[in-house]
């Protein structure tokens, strides 16, 4: 590749690692029917060891943040996103959870994250089939060489980044 010297952390001569902003935008939650009150959500980002969290909305069903949370990810990483009702009194409740692979978010959007709107199912922790509501962020800010999917698969990748 033109221009490119040695960098830390490089696979075939780029970089592994790349800041990504999220922004998380709105969630809808079904209702609780036997709550007087609504939720006061809010979402918790974790990824590779890092965690971010938005602020909350209180008692709403239809939170809207339009907020943006910055981590390090590489292709392989995983986005963990939880959606936490606040609690003042006692510890917070986990609303529903969901999971985004990067590496299929790439190879779906021709290996750039630029402004890529998902809306993400969220699944209730005491059911797992049980669909609490729907998640949306953007994702902008990651480019990855196509040459990274053609030299290899993800289990390449993986392996190439946990030994550098």
């Amino acid at each position: 590749m033109a221009g490119s010297g040695p960098r830390s952390g490089t696979v075939s001569g780029f970089a592994m690692k790349s800041q990504l902003q999220i922004t998380v935008i709105s969630a809808k939650l079904k209702e609780n029917k036997n709550k007087w009150f609504g939720p006061s959500p809010y979402v918790e980002v974790s990824v590779d060891g890092q965690s971010k969290k938005t602020e909350k909305c209180n008692n709403t069903n239809s939170p809207k943040w339009k907020q943006y949370l910055t981590v390090i990810v590489t292709p392989v990483s995983k986005l963990n996103f939880r959606v936490w009702s606040h609690q003042t009194l006692k510890s917070d409740i986990l609303l529903g959870s969901a999971t985004l692979e990067i590496h299929e978010t790439l190879k779906s959007n021709n290996m750039k994250l630029e402004q890529v709107v998902v809306t993400l199912q969220l699944v209730g922790d005491r059911e797992p089939a049980e669909v609490i509501g729907d998640l949306s962020v953007c994702l902008d800010g990651m480019q990855v060489d196509p040459e990274l999917l053609t030299n290899g698969d993800a289990t390449t990748i993986r392996s190439e980044c946990l030994f550098k």
